[in-house]
């Protein structure tokens, strides 16, 4: 059984199979991560600067 990913879940995917430097990979995901605790209710509300 197959569950459903989240969006998250699909954009870090995306950026592990990208090709490219490991470098330019870690950079990807510190965005995607800022993004996220800055717009992801829970955490948004915790955190008031990330």
């Amino acid at each position: 059984m197959k569950t459903k990913l989240s969006s998250l879940e699909e954009l870090l995917e995306e950026i592990d199979k990208k090709d490219g430097i490991q470098r330019d990979r870690g950079t990807m995901f510190e965005n995607v991560s800022l993004v996220y605790f800055k717009n992801e209710p829970m955490y948004k509300q915790r955190f008031s600067d990330v």
